[in-house]
């Protein structure tokens, strides 16, 4: 077999690459770090709130969490019409 010296090749096998990686400046780099890491706590933290809807084992309705926040509302609303009324006799 007749190869050519592996400096005269081409692609990435021979080392030479003709188009460096582009200049980044410090300010995007750090940006894209802070965000991208936010992004991860922020889907831990839905992911230990919501786990099991996120996975699909459990309908978003069966979570219990909007029930109790409309009871917990309808709770407060009654109180205030009590307190309201209270004030007005």
């Amino acid at each position: 077999m007749n190869r050519p010296p592996s400096h005269l090749g081409h692609g990435a096998a021979s080392g030479v690459h003709p188009v460096g990686p582009p200049h980044v400046s410090r300010f995007h780099r750090y940006t894209a770090v802070a965000l991208g890491a936010s992004m991860w706590f922020w889907l831990m933290y839905q992911f230990k709130a919501n786990g099991t809807v996120m996975l699909g084992l459990q309908h978003a309705w069966e979570t219990h969490t909007w029930t109790s926040y409309f009871a917990e509302r309808r709770k407060r609303l009654e109180e205030s019409k009590a307190a309201a009324s209270k004030t007005e006799s």
